[in-house]
């Protein structure tokens, strides 16, 4: 059965892939530096910009923003030529990435920083820094050291256009799990219409005053799944069918 297409409109994005078995892609500094200078061709060769990102050692992530359609042919390049690199070094052959990297589309402010927040702050969660300035392959690093070869990545970034002293502040409050859970869930692409994002978020259906039925059949007019609202209000898929299919309910 052919994948399904992946949802590559303009937009920012949080990408992210992992090492195939969750091995590690990243062994030592060259491999930084050279996945980095890859990071490179992408705003250079396809005009994308990068906000955020973190290496870690078996996996990545990327906050970026693209210009045109060209995220699946931007990331192919990216993968394709560090496995490729990867593989040489290691005198290794074989697939290094568990599949396609998985991309997530990021709406809003509140959803742009949230992420950020996440991916920067992802040594601290795995337990291998103590404070995100002390891990060498992320943005954060970036900002701080300007003589860094690759600070040139973050020229376009919104984290820079914060400023160090406040995003410094920003990071060192700790991320709340259920803001990052809201990222995820709340953004659908509708399937019964190509290509159609629903930029509405499912929780702004239910943050407004009104009856509950009415908004659960609001929210599945406009495209969002029965399983997604059930989900989201954590009630059984079956109640969310009978309100959206028997008003009287």
């Amino acid at each position: 059965m052919p994948r399904p297409p992946r949802y590559n409109e303009t937009g920012i994005y949080h990408v992210i892939n992992r090492g195939v078995e969750r091995r590690n892609v990243f062994i030592d500094d060259a491999d930084y530096q050279k996945f980095m200078s890859l990071m490179a061709d992408l705003t250079d060769k396809y005009g994308i910009k990068i906000h955020s990102f973190c290496l870690m050692s078996n996996h990545y992530h990327i906050l970026l923003e693209t210009l045109t359609d060209n995220l699946s042919e931007a990331l192919k390049h990216l993968n394709v030529n560090y496995s490729k690199y990867f593989n040489s070094v290691n005198q290794r052959s074989g697939h290094l990435w568990q599949g396609r990297f998985k991309s997530f589309p990021v709406f809003d402010e509140t959803q742009f920083w949230t992420v950020a927040k996440y991916i920067e702050r992802n040594p601290i969660a795995a337990g291998i820094a103590a404070h995100i300035e002390n891990y060498p392959y992320q943005s954060y690093h970036l900002m701080v050291a300007d003589n860094h070869p690759f600070h040139f990545l973050l020229e376009e970034s919104k984290i820079v256009s914060m400023g160090l002293s406040d995003y410094r502040e920003f990071m060192d409050t700790p991320l709340q799990n259920e803001w990052l859970k809201s990222v995820y869930k709340v953004h659908r692409t509708n399937k019964n219409v190509s290509k159609q994002v629903l930029e509405h978020s499912l929780a702004s259906f239910f943050e407004v005053e009104g009856e509950r039925n009415d908004k659960i059949r609001q929210s599945y007019r406009y495209g969002y799944t029965h399983s997604d609202i059930a989900k989201y209000l954590d009630i059984s898929r079956m109640t969310v069918n009978k309100i959206v299919n028997n008003n009287s309910y």
